[in-house]
């Protein structure tokens, strides 16, 4: 019983430090493409890490879904950036 504590507990630390991770990645590519600061659900990198560690339960599906959409939304950004192809 014991090292099924242990591995939801390793679980909730890997999924919370990925979180953290990610949303510092993808805030870095939005600062890269906007020229300025974007958190993903306006919430800094370490809230992520810290929520999810503190109720993972609510804030890591949380996180996934706030991804979803801020990751979407920099995409179209990303390709209105690139110029269309000359057509012939």
């Amino acid at each position: 019983m014991e090292w099924l504590i242990v591995l939801i507990s390793l679980l909730v630390l890997a999924t919370s430090l990925w979180a953290m991770f990610d949303a510092y990645m993808l805030s870095n590519r939005a600062e890269a493409l906007l020229g300025h600061e974007n958190h993903i659900g306006k919430q800094h990198p370490l809230f992520w890490l810290f929520a999810c560690l503190l109720l993972w339960i609510v804030f890591f599906p949380l996180y996934v879904v706030a991804r979803s959409s801020f990751a979407s939304a920099l995409q179209e950004a990303e390709s209105a950036e690139q110029p269309e192809p000359p057509s012939e």
